[in-house]
């Protein structure tokens, strides 16, 4: 969440100060917070091993062909 912020902030030319407590998650979401408070680093192999290509590779990538416009 906080990479997502910082590259979020640099694509936009804005500081990111999206911070929301932790304890506040596991009340909203639950277990699930953990996978946002924690992170995982999920690699897409089934995909790749059956020839997809990613059109952007990197996030600061994406984000910047889903902003481009606005």
């Amino acid at each position: 969440n906080r990479e997502f912020g910082k590259i979020l902030g640099k694509v936009i030319g804005r500081p990111c100060y999206l911070r929301v407590p932790g304890f506040i998650l596991k009340l909203l979401i639950g277990e699930f917070s953990e996978y946002i408070l924690k992170g995982r680093k999920v690699i897409p192999e089934k995909a790749l091993n059956n020839g997809f290509n990613f059109q952007f590779e990197e996030l600061e990538k994406a984000l910047k062909n889903l902003l481009r416009n606005k």
